[in-house]
């Protein structure tokens, strides 16, 4: 403050000082008075203006979310008389007192700065210092509430390649901004320019997540949304029947699927019935199973559309006894333990589902066995292992089926011994060490 004489004194008016001097012998008339400085929160608008010139300066000034705990306002001063040491200003956010601001100058220019613990609003918030009839200073802060949307959100594959159309707001559009990147899964999208924001794609089926992603001075914005291609999917139960069950029945069940359409099922192209999906896309039906050979068979289920959508399953008939003559042969009929023997094999069932396993010449179980399905004509194709640090000396392999595994359809004959010596005559039994 500046020295005053005893016939002189300030007085603060609207936040600016005021210099008033009294005139001898006249009582308080009033003689002379200095201009008023302009705005406080701009530059002065007279060149006699006495007061200081206030700005607030936030930090940051560029945010995501709402919360604004922990952005920092700071008044700087320059010029004229500031406010005393150790007063107080008020802070307000969009026109709300949400506390004080002790001022104080310690060389530096800087009046005075505060911790904001508010909520503001997505776009641009006001804050000012002072009082909002007399504000010392105001600013503006950024908040930036980004959001995605894409549309369609679930396709089929028959849709696809589909466009994907976005709705992205609330990130940064001022001057200078960098551009928003749309990511499919993570990889960059060539999006259309103009009013249409969009991209073609063709994703797999399943959930994809789809990210809108801007750099901004304090780190990347983003925002997220999800497109799923609903490819439908059956079950049935039970997949596998016995032959000597026909006719009998399978439980198909789907999901997935358009919602509220026709599905037609079929069996190996031949129709079956119909059903109807529900609003989630799901469905279940009986699906008649008569007059099908030992195999598998496919069943098929397609639902009404512009463009169908279809879903396979096998279902395999069991349980039918081998033609005669069902062989089975080892390659080679000697081997050490931990070595492959290649097992062919001819007359099964089609389609029959069948065991391979070790066995001792009397009927004894050996560690290991192979699960192998007969081909359409009948033939089997596998290779089987000799478990190391088994026991040595003759065995053999047998085709049982899945079905009933205690009965056994055909074997061959081999022996495993240990490495350099003799094969071992006859069912003599050796444990290697």
């Amino acid at each position: 403050m500046h020295a005053r004489s005893a016939g002189q004194r300030h007085r603060r008016h609207h936040g600016v000082l005021t210099a008033v001097r009294l005139r001898p012998g006249r009582g308080a008339a009033l003689a002379l008075a200095l201009a008023l400085a302009g705005p406080l929160s701009g530059p002065s608008a007279s060149a006699v203006a006495a007061g200081p010139v206030y700005s607030l300066v936030p930090n940051p000034y560029m945010l995501v979310g709402t919360d604004l705990s922990g952005v920092t306002v700071s008044l700087y001063e320059s010029g004229g008389v500031p406010e005393p040491e150790g007063s107080t200003a008020r802070v307000y956010l969009n026109g709300v007192d949400i506390g004080p601001m002790t001022l104080s100058y310690p060389g530096n220019g800087k009046s005075g700065s505060t911790t904001l613990h508010a909520t503001g609003v997505c776009g641009t918030n006001t804050v000012t210092v002072g009082s909002l009839r007399q504000p010392l200073a105001s600013t503006r802060l950024t908040v930036l509430c980004p959001t995605l949307g894409v549309k369609p959100g679930v396709v089929y594959p028959g849709d696809l390649p589909s466009w994907f159309f976005l709705t992205v707001q609330g990130f940064d559009s001022g001057e200078g901004s960098s551009r928003v990147q749309i990511l499919l899964d993570g990889v960059a999208q060539q999006v259309t320019s103009g009013d249409a924001l969009a991209f073609r794609a063709a994703p797999s089926c399943g959930p994809h997540q789809v990210r809108a992603v801007q750099q901004i001075a304090a780190g990347p914005v983003t925002a997220d949304s999800t497109i799923t291609v609903r490819c439908g999917r059956i079950v049935l139960d039970p997949a596998t029947v016995a032959k000597s069950a026909e006719p009998t029945g399978t439980v198909v069940s789907g999901q997935e699927f358009p919602p509220n359409v026709r599905v037609r099922l079929a069996i190996d192209g031949a129709a079956g019935p119909a059903a109807a999906t529900d609003g989630q896309g799901g469905f279940t039906a009986k699906l008649p199973v008569a007059g099908l050979d030992c195999g598998p068979h496919q069943v098929t289920a397609t639902a009404d559309g512009a463009i169908p959508t279809t879903a396979t399953a096998q279902l395999t008939v069991d349980g039918c006894p081998p033609a005669a003559g069902a062989s089975l042969t080892v390659d080679p009929d000697v081997l050490v333990p931990g070595l492959l023997t290649h097992a062919t094999g001819q007359g099964f069932a089609p389609g029959q589902q069948l065991v391979l396993s070790w066995q001792t010449p009397d009927g004894g179980a050996l560690i290991g066995e192979t699960e192998v399905t007969a081909g359409p004509d009948g033939s089997v194709d596998a290779w089987c292992m000799a478990m190391p640090h088994d026991l040595v000396g003759a065995r053999k392999l047998v085709a049982t089926a899945s079905t009933a595994p205690g009965t056994v359809l055909t074997s061959a004959d081999l022996v495993v011994d240990t490495a350099g010596m003799e094969p071992t005559a006859g069912s003599h039994l050796v444990f290697r060490r």
